[in-house]
């Protein structure tokens, strides 16, 4: 069977949908599925062919090319609505399925003119929703098939050394929540004046953080990795006990928080959007404010150096827990998920 997954941006990019894909497009192919990715984001400024873990990646802009490929499959996955590309699919005469992994809400006139029209054209199509947050933001039916993470790059080992008490993974602007971490954190080394925080990613926001790092004389305590990927990314995280995600907007799914709880021993997320599906009540969740997230953070730092037998146990407890949740995110449970949503939309 041939599945093309549209999506807007893809590989070597950096980001939830870009991982997403890459992962729904290799563990199809693993599953003996004849997977294309098909993109209008171009590398070089220019259409090209590729195949990587046998999985074919056009990039074209081109309305032929589109419908080309469209029509060489059996069944067409979209990762989230484009209505500049939708009509090119629904041309090629295929089974559609769209996947949504936003909700499109925006704040501008136009653009909230254009998430009602995509949250109307859902009633029209088969959709997989990552997260009940999003499935209700919608007006069509659909499948709720949550996010993957990369258990190839993100697991747990024993024997690692935790050098770092707590960690933020992702792109440092304001919407994230940074600013907000760096503040409770702040507040935390009050009472504990050796707590460390690791910062990886980059943004807009991460030179003027870095600044007021300095200026609160807080750089001993407070480290910017830069963008760490794949392997060093994964054994990083490893070193840290404490994920924590901050965001201030409300995150579709939020995979990091599944990467956290396959890495660290704790993840601390803002309780709202599908952050708080993400953790599956394993981890703590927190308003998205300074004095409430630094409440968290102390109470993770007081768990961390309670020795007792009793936590030993809880925290043994815990982890077969995590283990139990993540397997329904693991890579190729999701991507079989998928391809029978998408397959059961074919025509014998």
């Amino acid at each position: 069977m041939k599945l093309t997954i549209y999506t807007p941006s893809y590989w070597p990019k950096i980001g939830g949908l870009e991982t997403i894909s890459q992962i729904i497009a290799t563990e199809c192919a693993g599953l003996e599925c004849d997977v294309t990715v098909l993109t209008d984001d171009l590398l070089l400024n220019t259409d090209a062919r590729a195949e990587e873990n046998n999985v074919k990646i056009v990039r074209t802009k081109y309305f032929k090319s589109m419908l080309s490929t469209f029509s060489e499959s059996d069944v067409i996955l979209f990762m989230n609505i484009s209505l500049k590309i939708l009509p090119i699919a629904i041309a090629s005469r295929k089974p559609i399925v769209l996947s949504h992994h936003i909700d499109y809400s925006d704040k501008k006139l136009k653009n909230k003119i254009l998430s009602f029209v995509k949250r109307t054209i859902t009633i029209f199509f088969s959709n997989i929703y990552v997260s009940s947050y999003i499935s209700k933001k919608m007006f069509g039916r659909g499948c709720i098939i949550p996010n993957a993470y990369d258990s190839n790059i993100f697991y747990q080992e024993n024997n690692i050394i935790k050098k770092v008490d707590f960690v933020f993974c992702g792109r440092i602007v304001s919407d994230k929540g940074v600013n907000i971490l760096i503040e409770a954190f702040q507040e935390l080394l009050q009472k504990f004046p050796c707590a460390t925080l690791l910062i990886i990613g980059d943004g807009e926001e991460k030179n003027r953080l870095e600044k007021l790092t300095q200026k609160l004389n807080l750089q001993k305590n407070i480290i910017f990795a830069g963008i760490l990927q794949g392997k060093e990314l994964g054994n990083r995280l490893r070193e840290c006990r404490c994920m924590v995600v901050p965001s201030l907007w409300k995150e579709p799914f939020g995979i990091v928080a599944l990467e956290g709880l396959a890495c660290c021993d704790y993840v601390i997320a803002t309780d709202q959007g599908g952050l708080p599906e993400a953790l599956g009540g394993l981890g703590l969740l927190s308003k998205p404010d300074k004095d409430d997230l630094a409440m968290k953070m102390l109470s993770v730092m007081a768990y961390i150096n309670d020795e007792s037998n009793e936590n030993i146990i809880e925290k043994n407890l815990v982890k077969e827990k995590k283990e139990k949740f993540l397997i329904k995110h693991h890579p190729k449970k999701v991507a079989q998920d998928y391809l029978n949503f998408c397959f059961s939309k074919v025509k014998r």
